[in-house]
């Protein structure tokens, strides 16, 4: 990431990412004039890619950028509207069995045009922004997509997070984090292609686990709800969603013509929440002990704790020069997963915990 805070000398902020992971990828360059006009109002705009693999049956690549305004309301306080245009490719493979026990591979290819709005209210008060040890940050957000707006496909996505810093026992602190949110569609005005379900497109619906999303030991978005899906084979469309295949075989859901698929659907809800207790060794080095718990839910599902993912490990932190944010060594085990769960003991990551 390259970042300048006082471009040509006016104080405009310009800013060039290039992330590239297993798992993710993403290429940004940003603009933001923090005092327009001479006063505390934000302006600015994005052009990005993004490509994410979410695993073994969807990957997706977005295109876009976006315009943002922004007013400060208070020291710790301000509010945002983005406007944000994506056009996205995502493709999905399946494996389907059918009714002889034949193994059938099914893939295709959806394409949806996002237009949407978000205005969005942030309290700060955190004391540092790259090794935060107090403060509080809270922040709410609504994504509107489609109608009015254009567009092929229309959702609201409301998210809310909070995170708090408190002093603990001696040089020590202890942090928590917690975050949930929802999407639905409206007005019907979401173009059905093979890579919706009930109207919202996959990648926008909610995938858990990694280092940065949580819970930690988990993998990268590998947590999701999975479910028995009819899927068009002429126009690879998901027409139907079955039921949990959970203890069930495919025979439940057998009937004359289709076949029954198992994918990830992603939910339609979830929350996070995340601690941990933070003792600082010296300027260079911290060791977090943490306990993270997190659930994305499918729409037959009741907000609960039945299937939530439960984690704990320790965390040693790297505050370098040449890095704003911290290097982390994270070791930590699965305290409840479900049997497909894919976990990993050791993770390497760059970046603050949430």
């Amino acid at each position: 990431v390259y970042s300048t805070r006082n471009f040509l000398g006016r104080g405009q902020v310009v800013s060039l990412a290039l992330q590239i992971g297993g798992r993710s990828s993403r290429y940004q360059l940003s603009f933001t004039e923090p005092w327009f006009m001479n006063r505390p109002i934000t302006l600015g705009f994005s052009v990005f890619r993004r490509d994410v693999d979410y695993g073994a049956t969807l990957q997706s690549t977005s295109r876009g950028g976006g315009i943002i305004l922004g007013k400060r309301l208070t020291t710790f306080s301000n509010v945002q509207l983005a406007y944000g245009f994506d056009s996205v490719t995502s493709n999905s493979l399946w494996f389907a069995v059918g009714a002889e026990g034949e193994l059938q591979q099914l893939s295709s290819e959806a394409s949806n045009k996002i237009s949407s709005l978000t205005p969005t209210f942030l309290f700060d008060k955190i004391n540092n922004p790259y090794r935060p040890s107090s403060g509080q940050r809270f922040s709410a957000s609504v994504q509107v997509a489609g109608g009015p707006l254009g567009g092929d496909t229309a959702f609201i996505k409301p998210i809310v997070n909070y995170t708090t810093y408190n002093r603990f026992v001696g040089r020590s602190y202890i942090a928590i984090h917690a975050e949930g949110g929802m999407v639905r569609e409206w007005g019907d005005g979401t173009t059905a292609n093979s890579g919706t379900i009930n109207g919202i497109p996959r990648y926008q619906r909610f995938w858990l686990g990694g280092d940065t999303q949580g819970p930690r030991v988990f993998e990268s978005r590998t947590i999701s709800p999975l479910r028995y899906v009819v899927i068009d084979e002429n126009t690879g469309q998901i027409v139907e969603v079955l039921g949990d295949p959970t203890g069930r075989p495919v025979g439940d859901f057998l009937s004359s013509g289709n076949i029954p698929v198992v994918i990830e659907v992603g939910g339609d809800r979830y929350f996070l929440l995340q601690t941990e207790v933070v003792y600082p060794f010296n300027e260079q080095a911290d060791l977090a002990l943490f306990v993270d718990v997190g659930d994305s839910l499918f729409e037959d599902q009741s907000l609960g704790f039945d299937t939530a993912r439960v984690s704990a490990g320790v965390e040693l932190r790297f505050h370098l020069p040449v890095f704003p944010v911290p290097l982390r060594l994270i070791y930590g085990w699965p305290i409840r997963k479900l049997e497909r769960d894919r976990t990993s003991s050791f993770t390497f990551s760059i970046g603050r915990s949430f």
